[in-house]
């Protein structure tokens, strides 16, 4: 009793997320529908008006972007960027240029130490006590230089070692300056440049001609030529530098430029919280109005060709219009919202009816619905996109996406139902009924026959010029009716191309993701599985060739006897195909791939029975661990279902003294039952095909026999009783099998001087 009720209420929950989707779809395309009501006046600069446009109430003539855009540019051009002055910053470089070149000095005459006891140390190299008493002081000139110069690497990152820099100290190297005047020709120029100012951000960051400098509580203005950042600050310096002294080669200069960054720092820091805020106090007094129009007043005639000045007009009249409508909430706004959910729900209705009543596969299905649900959102979500962008992209709405992918995982007519709904729907948030379903309403139907029994993935891609051409004709049924411009003709032409290639491309990509992710299984994943160089088939090949003759035999008798009763023939022939792989392990047991002996024969009943048994369990095992698709997986125990292994069962009654202790249950398949058609279908052809294998030389009498056998047993054995198999189809399927078997089956005529038995 328990379990009824959790059973009840697990149906409950899923049928309450069945209709949290639907309703989920409602709601989101009615959110969706623009609340504007009123006519929008879409006339472009060049065209001529249809009708005479009168003012509704007064409203501003807007100025035109491009010259709102160009006034706040020149705007921030008069702000000034704000910096703040530090003060402790050119106080921090005197002292490090101060302390650099100490220790530069400090080097060199440890250098020169250095290398004085080095050669005294030379002269003494024949005096052993003499030697040792330099070589010490060597050592410790050495050690004195080394931890200066590894000092020098931690405080500036520089090798004071290396050749660039030993111009400092070590007069070998043709230049050593005066290390002192160096020291203040580095001190007069830093001070000169930070008195100007040397900002913290690239100048060419700084819009403005001018900058703001708050020092001591007040502002001073320079102009931004007079200032440096510290890219430029640092190549002034060294060109500086470098003109202060006699001719220098090129890794001198290098030296000086490289010492120039060391003592360059910004003493402006920019201020960018105060700037925006000014920024921003400017722009908003910049004047967006340029006129008034007044109630009543004329805007435009017919038949007039648009200028500047009345496309302006239009463009304002437009503004003014979606905020009058965004503006009006209350009980209008209720009611408008709800009447658009009420015509939302009533065109999503067809989608609803046609799975409830003609799929009920799909809406029983989490899986199924959620697939078909997701991709419509995705449709109405771009499509809301587009016309947030321009109205005009109406063409680009990929629908044929959504039909492309329902058609490919179900069929045509769900494809038709999934996506017309979706088409109106987005009509009605579009606001051009007519104009948006004339144009998608035969790509639609194209896209949903061209991929019609798709058997491959590049096969995605043979509707493209049949969808294109649709819409071709959509758009120049309407250019006829109502004419714009050749331009406007061939903008619409380019925005359906690029919704043909989108749609096509996307629904390649996107039904390899939801096989995947929903573990849902096309006919092109079916078709890649019929391929006998699969790992697996070749497998069974190489390891049980009797049992692949046999599944692939009965592939190619299920083909034709499911496409006979409205079956799935591809998924009906691919479970054919893997329904024997569990017998790999121990091919030698079972009948069809032994040669001489039958090594069953030599176990007892019960483990024989096991033995033939637990190629079930192999097989799923088998099939799992290569990934097979769970629906060709069900063909490994359903091709069986519950079924007695009969034989042995009755030899272990045989043979048993006491014949009430032999369980049928031991003898028993596992299951379950088939509940398909191609189940149900592989189930009868298997055991048809493997009994009539093993008459010798059968007749047509014979083979009919064999199959009514076969047919009856499962049928009073209750196999048959899950699957929607109806006795029309049961009849088809005998009449099919026995007409495949006897032309397989036939005898051949013998000829004069053929021995008996010899092959033809």
């Amino acid at each position: 009793m328990i379990i009824r009720k959790r059973r009840k209420r697990t149906i409950k929950w899923d049928f309450i997320l069945r209709i949290c989707m639907i309703c989920g779809v409602v709601i989101l395309a009615t959110f969706l529908i623009p609340r504007e009501r009123s006519k929008i006046y879409r006339y472009q600069i060049g065209e001529i008006t249809r009708s005479t446009i009168i003012a509704p109430y007064d409203f501003d003539i807007l100025k035109p972007e491009e010259v709102i855009e160009q006034e706040k540019k020149e705007t921030l051009k008069q702000v000034p960027f704000v910096f703040n002055y530090n003060e402790e910053a050119e106080i921090n470089v005197t002292q490090d240029v101060e302390q650099f070149f100490q220790m530069t000095i400090a080097l060199k005459q440890r250098y020169l130490s250095l290398k004085k006891s080095r050669e005294e140390r030379n002269l003494y190299r024949y005096n052993v006590e003499r030697y040792q008493e330099l070589n010490k002081q060597v050592r410790a000139d050495s050690t004195a230089f080394y931890q200066l110069i590894i000092q020098f690497k931690k405080d500036y990152n520089i090798d004071m070692d290396s050749d660039l820099y030993r111009n400092l100290y070590d007069p070998e190297k043709g230049f050593l300056p005066d290390l002192e005047d160096l020291k203040n020709q580095f001190l007069r120029y830093t001070s000169q440049y930070m008195n100007k100012g040397i900002v913290d951000i690239p100048l060419n960051e700084i819009i403005s001609n001018q900058i703001a400098i708050s020092k001591v509580g007040e502002e001073i203005y320079r102009n931004r030529d007079d200032i440096y950042d510290r890219d430029k600050a640092i190549s002034a310096l060294s060109q500086n530098i470098k003109l202060g002294n006699y001719e220098l080669n090129y890794e001198k200069k290098q030296m000086l430029f490289q010492l120039s960054r060391l003592f360059i720092r910004p003493n402006l820091v920019y201020d960018k919280e105060r700037t925006q805020i000014r920024q921003e106090d400017a722009i908003s007094r910049i004047p967006i109005v340029q006129g008034k129009v007044l109630k009543n007043e004329k805007i435009v005639d017919a038949n007039t060709r648009v200028t500047p000045e009345i496309y302006q007009k239009l463009y304002s009249l437009n503004v003014a219009e979606s905020k009058r409508n965004q503006s009006a909430f209350g009980l209008r706004y209720l009611m408008s919202f709800i009447g658009d959910l009420i015509i939302m729900a009533l065109l999503y209705m067809i989608f609803v009816l046609y799975i409830f009543n003609f799929c009920k596969e799909i809406y029983t299905n989490k899986k199924n619905i959620f697939l078909i649900i997701i991709n419509q959102i995705l449709v109405i979500g771009f499509g809301y996109l587009l016309s947030t962008l321009n109205y005009a992209l109406f063409i680009a709405v990929p629908v044929t996406l959504l039909t492309i992918i329902v058609a490919i995982f179900y069929d045509e007519k769900t494809a038709i139902f999934s996506t017309i709904p979706i088409v109106l729907m987005l009509s009605y948030i579009f606001g051009n009924p007519f104009y948006f379903t004339v144009v998608h309403i035969l790509p639609v139907l194209v896209a949903s026959i061209s991929v019609k029994r798709m058997r491959s993935r590049e096969q995605i891609f043979q509707p493209l010029i049949w969808i294109f051409l649709s819409y071709l004709l959509g758009l120049i049924a309407i250019e006829l009716v109502s004419f714009d411009s050749f331009a406007e003709l061939s903008k619409g032409i380019l925005f359906a191309f690029i919704n043909t290639i989108g749609s096509v491309l996307a629904a390649y990509g996107l039904v390899n993701i939801f096989e995947r992710l929903l573990n849902i299984t096309t006919d092109m994943t079916l078709l890649e599985l019929t391929d006998l160089n699969k790992p697996l088939l070749k497998e069974l090949a190489m390891k049980a060739p009797g049992t692949f003759n046999h599944s692939v035999m009965v592939g190619t008798i299920v083909d034709t006897t499911a496409e006979a009763i409205g079956a799935n023939n591809l998924l009906a022939r691919v479970g054919a195909y893997y329904h024997d792989i569990g017998k790999i392990p121990k091919a030698s047991y079972f009948a069809e791939n032994q040669r001489d002996e039958n090594r069953l024969e030599k176990l007892k009943p019960h483990m024989a029975a096991k033995v033939v048994i637990n190629h079930v369990r192999t097989g799923i095992e088998l099939a799992e661990r290569y990934k097979l698709p769970k629906i060709v997986i069900d063909f490994i125990p359903m091709h069986h279902g519950t079924s007695t292994v009969k034989y042995f069962y009755d030899k272990a009654l045989k043979s048993s003294e006491d014949p009430s202790e032999v369980k049928e249950s031991d003898f028993k398949y596992p299951g379950p039952k088939p509940n398909t058609k191609e189940t149900a279908l592989v189930m009868i052809a298997e055991a048809c095909e493997a009994a009539i294998k093993a008459l010798n030389k059968p007749t047509e009498e014979d083979i009919k026999n064999r199959v009514d056998y076969i047919i009856k047993t499962r049928m009073e054995e209750d196999q048959l009783s899950e699957c929607p198999l109806t006795f029309h189809d049961i009849t088809v399927i005998r009449d099919s099998l026995i007409r495949q078997f006897v032309s397989m089956y036939h005898h051949r005529p013998e000829y004069p001087g053929q021995q008996k038995g010899e092959a033809t």
